[in-house]
């Protein structure tokens, strides 16, 4: 910054001479956050949460901040193969912060308290094939799909999809039920819940046999 003294003296005549000042940018620390919770498979949504030690000139929050830091999250995302993310809690430390800037501060990492996630399950979503048979016809091989693994995992069974109704087959809307393992609903597994999707309540349509 360019700065220029305003002086006024009596019995003289000020020469003010330019100068300039450097301002150094102020150390911030960043610490890991605690008491995170994030779905199974959703490790980068960790980098926008970090906790950033008292600030100076009274400067509050991270409004000057831009970017996001790297959370070491090898050990993370090898763990929540292999446990159960539903009741999980595990340590976490930030690796890096150099997608993290600021005009005012420079940063400092500090791990000496570990911040800490806990890891719930993902949703996996069963969405039945919509079907439209007439009244008295015979009921087709129910279909459908299953959309939500994460962290590459895939289908190691194909999911069975059968009514919600054991009697009516008048004219009208039904539900298709998906299952896997046995279960419509719930954990499965150790890293997911089963969700029916909006419209398998009404993906069986029955028209009337009149034309």
């Amino acid at each position: 910054y360019t700065v220029t003294p305003s002086v006024a003296l009596t019995n003289y005549e000020v020469t003010p001479i330019t100068g300039t000042v450097t301002m150094n940018k102020a150390a911030a620390t960043i610490r890991p956050t605690a008491n995170l919770t994030i779905t199974y498979g959703d490790v980068a949504s960790l980098e926008g949460s970090y906790i950033v030690a008292p600030l100076v000139n009274g400067d509050t929050g991270t409004a000057d901040f831009t970017g996001s830091v790297v959370y070491d999250t090898a050990a993370l995302k090898d763990s929540i193969h292999t446990k159960d993310a539903s009741d999980t809690t595990y340590s976490m430390t930030i690796n890096n912060v150099a997608g993290l800037s600021s005009n005012n501060y420079s940063f400092v990492i500090d791990n000496s308290t570990p911040g800490s996630v806990t890891i719930t399950p993902a949703k996996l979503t069963l969405t039945a094939d919509k079907i439209v048979i007439r009244g008295g016809d015979p009921l087709p091989v129910f279909t459908g799909q299953t959309s939500g693994y994460m962290n590459g995992d895939s289908a190691t069974e194909e999911p069975d999809f059968r009514l919600s109704y054991t009697t009516s087959h008048n004219p009208g809307s039904y539900g298709i039920i998906g299952y896997l393992g046995g279960k419509s609903s719930g954990l499965y597994g150790t890293n997911y819940y089963i969700v029916q999707a909006p419209g398998n309540s009404t993906a069986l349509t029955i028209t009337s046999t009149m034309t």
